[in-house]
Parts: structure tokens; C-alpha cells; sequence
């Protein structure tokens, strides 16, 4: 198969920033460049409501044990780095309810801004309850798309950001901020997000894609004229940086010419699902899911399919380098009825916010270690594919695998559990588990994360005396 990728489609896909002339003040340093020469991809994969801490991993060292709930990742265990003692510092902090504030914390390390948008799910209905506003972000999967564009790098998506069920737009359901108070809305529908993201791939015979190539000039050969007279008014510091913006571009459509011509399937679009985003997730003022029911739960599985499917094709094309999936909203009423009948412990007719509340640990427990075994399948998906280079895309790649809140039952942010798959090109530690002093805050890991993909920064979240501290160099290998 021969696939075709529409440059105009795509071009435009980036939202028009990849085709707008840069800010010729204002030339991106040589060296931010040449942080992303070497093809990095990061995925971050979130649960909700906590875990035991009693089944988590033990030990210290290359000697630990992951424990009954991360069992599902032990054939991975080897790539893994397991990190214990930090806590969302931000989210203690700042006013609210505390699984709304992890959300709004778990990526960003900054607190929530003040208002009264969102209520203590506790006292949602109380004219005195304290209340909060929209997170304080960037996360730091949008730090590192935010670098990436700035630097040049020719990807079509800055990231993308998919969410298994379709909930509406509160603090308890936003996860990525591109900017304090302004949340991103994650794709609930595969359909729709299959159609944005591919929807200029189609298969086609070398005849047909030779005509298109023809017909098809290059988009900066029709602007040829219109720069030829704008670099004559230009100074010589603003051509040599025009310059740079069209050898960007000139990268681009050489990276989506190389596209045309994979054969093989290698960089061919996923299976199009028919689903759209599904039953919209009714909440409270508190952020608890309403009505819910078991036959609600709208193909989770095939959900789950679909979006890592997208990823890996999104990954193997180069369409993007950061991936952050939201698994379930804060505070999810989620059922896993799939889990009846296969020896498990726990009790499958309570969904995982219940479960958590009533601190049911043989049901907490399975359900986690569910969720471990789906980011399992995402790293066999990794070293599966191949790079460009005919390498496994494991080799420059890593998953973080987080959690909103600590322990469900006591709602707690402290020694959340940090996981992080893949040393990055040789970024992490791997095969380890590393402890930091309790109550470090996660900011940490946080600014390991962003400098691991090239970010250049020494602190990932706001500056309050509360947030710093902690050493990067732990988790680096």
C-alpha cells in the first residue's frame, strides 16, 4: 500500500502556525534547535482515584518489587523506573476538591487558580464552601509542545490529547493546560479525531499518486514571488531568520513527501472506528458522575483500542511527539464488568469511584492492575513498531503512567504513584525504583520530564517556596 499525505491538508492542519512568517525580532536561539535533533516521543497515560499503598511496588534499587498492582507491567519490568515520595504539593495547597485539584495538578505542578468556578465536592451545595478556579498550568505536556513548535520541529500536531469517556469541561475532567486558566479539551470522539488527524491519508496506485505529486506544487513555490519581494525590504539579521522559517517549512514538506512514499503500510493510517464521543458524562456541582450504569459504561474497551491504535500511528508517522490519554475523568464511576469471572478478587458490580471510597482494596487492587496491563500493551505497541531508522520506537520514547490523587480513600496527594517506561534515549534510570524523601513535591519529576524531551528549564510548575526542591538527578540514568 502507498499512502498519500495531503501537504495543504496537513500544512493547515498545524493550525496555520506552520505556514505564519516568524516573529522576525525575535529569532529562536541555534541551541533551542538543536535540543530536538534527536526524535523523542513521550506518552503520558492517567488513571484516577488513588491506589492502595500496601499493593504498590517494594524495595529499593534494581533489587524491587512491583507488587499486585503493577504486576501487569513485570515483562516490562526491566524498562521500568518506579518512583516513590513525591506528592502534588500544588493541589495541597490550593483551595477545592481534592480530586479536582489532582487533575488540575498532576501535569502542571502549579496550583489551581482562586474562585468559586468549582466546589468542594464535599460541600458543593454550602454558600460558605470553599471553592477554586481553573488550574494554574502550562502542563508539561504542553511545555513540550509549546518548545517543539517554537523550535522549528516539523511535526502536523503539537500533541494530541484523547480521552476515553466524553465528560464536560470542568476542573474535574482537564488534565492539559496550554496556559494558566486555559484547559484543553480532550478528543472523546475516535471518529471525529480519525477524520482531523488522518483525514488527509487515503491509499492510492503509484499512477494516481504520481499525477497528484505533479499537479501538487510546492506550497512556498506559489508564495516565491511575494517572498522575493519581501526579503528585498528586510534587514540582513531578519532574511537570515526568514530564511531559517522556510527551511523549516521546506523540512515539513520533505518530511510529508517522505510520507507519500512509504510503502508497506509503515506509516499508514489506523483502522477509521465509526464511534463517536458517546453518552456525555452527567456530573453534580461536586463533580460526581450522575446516573450511573453498568450498561452506560459505552464500549470502554474498544475505546481504549482505538486510542492506542491512533497513538502508535500518530507516533510511526511523526505526526506528533507528545500523546497524553485521560483514561476517565476525576472522580470516575467507572465499571469493569470485564473483570468478572476470571478469578479475580474484588467485587465488579461497584465502579472505581465507589470502590475507592469504601476503601475496597481487592477491588481497587484489580482494577489498577487492569489499568497496568493496558500500559503493558502500549509499551509491546512501542517496541513493535519501527522508527524510521528500523529501530523500535521504545529506543526514544517513554510512558508516564500517573495518578490524580495518592490513596483514594483518604484523598490524599502525597507519595502518588510515579511511573515512567522507557529511559528516553537513555534519559532515565531503568529497572529501579527510586525514593525520594516524603513530601518532596512532584515538581521533580516534573522538570525531569521537560528536560528529558529537550525542554530547557530548571523548574516545571509556579515558584512558591513549597514547590521547589528535589534532585533530577535520581531519575537519571
Amino acid at each position: 500500500m502507498i499512502v498519500e499525505f495531503s501537504r495543504r491538508k496537513f500544512l493547515l492542519a498545524a493550525g496555520g502556525s506552520a505556514l505564519a512568517l516568524p516573529v522576525l525580532e525575535a529569532l529562536t536561539p541555534r541551541s533551542a534547535h538543536a535540543a530536538f535533533d534527536t526524535v523523542k516521543r513521550m506518552v503520558f497515560f492517567v488513571t484516577v482515584n488513588g491506589s492502595p499503598r500496601g499493593n504498590r511496588p517494594t524495595g529499593v534499587g534494581p533489587s524491587f518489587e512491583l507488587g499486585p498492582i503493577f504486576s501487569g507491567l513485570e515483562r516490562h519490568k526491566a524498562d521500568t523506573l518506579f518512583i516513590t515520595g513525591l506528592g502534588s504539593r500544588a493541589a495541597e495547597i490550593s483551595n477545592g476538591d481534592p480530586h479536582a485539584l489532582g487533575f488540575a495538578t498532576t501535569l502542571s505542578g502549579c496550583k489551581a487558580l482562586p474562585g468559586d468556578l468549582f466546589r468542594h465536592g464535599a460541600c458543593f451545595d454550602q454558600p460558605t464552601c470553599q471553592g477554586t478556579g481553573w488550574g494554574g498550568g502550562p502542563s508539561v505536556d504542553q511545555l513540550i509542545a509549546q518548545a517543539h513548535i517554537a523550535a522549528g520541529v516539523p511535526i502536523i500536531e503539537s500533541s494530541l490529547n484523547f480521552a476515553v469517556k466524553n465528560a464536560p469541561g470542568s476542573l474535574y475532567t482537564r488534565l492539559s493546560y496550554s496556559a494558566p486558566g486555559t484547559p484543553l479539551t480532550p478528543e472523546a470522539s475516535p471518529s471525529d479525531a480519525f477524520d482531523r488527524i488522518f483525514g488527509g491519508v487515503k491509499s492510492t496506485d503509484p499512477a494516481v499518486l504520481a499525477r497528484i505529486r505533479a499537479r501538487q506544487a510546492s506550497v512556498l513555490d506559489e508564495l516565491d514571488a511575494e517572498l522575493v519581494s519581501l526579503q528585498t525590504r528586510l534587514s540582513a539579521a531578519d532574511r537570515l531568520r526568514l530564511d531559517a522559517h522556510l527551511t523549516g517549512l521546506r523540512s515539513l514538506e520533505a518530511k510529508i513527501a517522505r510520507m507519500e512514499g512509504q510503502s508497506g503500510g509503515e506509516c499508514g493510517p489506523p483502522t477509521r472506528s465509526p464511534l463517536g464521543a458517546g453518552t456525555l458524562v452527567k456530573r453534580n456541582d461536586g463533580g460526581m458522575e450522575e446516573d450511573v450504569q453498568e450498561h452506560m459504561m459505552d464500549s470502554i474497551i474498544e475505546r481504549h483500542d482505538i486510542w492506542q491504535e491512533m497513538t502508535m500511528r500518530a507516533l510511526a508517522c511523526d505526526l506528533t511527539r507528545v500523546v497524553t490519554i485521560i483514561t476517565a475523568p476525576s472522580r470516575a464511576d467507572t465499571f469493569m464488568p470485564w473483570l468478572e469471572g476470571k478469578g479475580l478478587p474484588g467485587n465488579f458490580t461497584k465502579p472505581h469511584h465507589a470502590a475507592s471510597h469504601d476503601n475496597d482494596v481487592p477491588t481497587l487492587t484489580s482494577m489498577d492492575n487492569w489499568y497496568s496491563q493496558r500500559v503493558a500493551s502500549y509499551v509491546d505497541d512501542l517496541k513493535a513498531e519501527m522508527d524510521v531508522d528500523g529501530k523500535p520506537l521504545f529506543e526514544r520514547s517513554a510512558l508516564c503512567y500517573f495518578n490524580e490523587l495518592g490513596d483514594g480513600a483518604d484523598h490524599s496527594h502525597h507519595d502518588k504513584p510515579h511511573v515512567i517506561i522507557g529511559s528516553l534515549g537513555g534519559f532515565f534510570k531503568q529497572g529501579q525504583l527510586v525514593k525520594y524523601p516524603d513530601a518532596t513535591p512532584h515538581n521533580v519529576l516534573l522538570t525531569a520530564i521537560a528536560q528529558s524531551m529537550g525542554v530547557e528549564t530548571d523548574h516545571v510548575g509556579t515558584t512558591e517556596p513549597e514547590l521547589m526542591g528535589g534532585d533530577v538527578s535520581l531519575v537519571k540514568a
